[in-house]
């Protein structure tokens, strides 16, 4: 027997999402918004529960064009997190363990702006930090 998809409608402020990811325990559900924040949304999908959310990039749609889960948090005690990526930019999420979470990276470096389409997390680019 199928079970129905389980619907998380988008905020008041958005009208939709324009990026989703899975975690790699298939639990958590991170989404960008289409608002002008775009802002990032975990939830814990199966519970159908917001987890955290926190502003994105800011700029007119689409401004970020995807998300990467890092692959290795279960299997090689790596921490909880994503990658998003757009428009000139790259910006790194934490979770800790009370569900919160927190960029630590998207500002300016060393990297020529450009814009990333798509992206892959290798085993060591989730660098450990505190948690929040």
């Amino acid at each position: 027997m199928l079970t129905p998809p389980a619907l998380l409608p988008p905020p008041q402020e958005a009208s939709g999402f324009c990026a989703l990811a899975f975690g790699p325990s298939g639990t958590r559900l991170a989404a960008v918004a289409t608002d002008t924040y775009h802002t990032v949304y975990v939830y814990d999908w199966r519970k159908r529960r917001e987890l955290f959310s926190g502003r994105g990039n800011m700029g007119d749609p689409p401004q970020v064009y995807g998300l990467e889960w890092n692959p290795y948090e279960l299997t090689h005690q790596m921490p909880s997190g994503f990658l998003q990526f757009g428009k000139k930019h790259i910006k790194v999420w934490l979770a800790g363990n009370h569900g919160c979470a927190r960029a630590v990276g998207g500002g300016e470096g060393e990297l020529a702006p450009c814009d990333l389409a798509s992206l892959a997390a290798p085993r060591h680019a989730m660098v450990p930090y505190p948690p929040c």
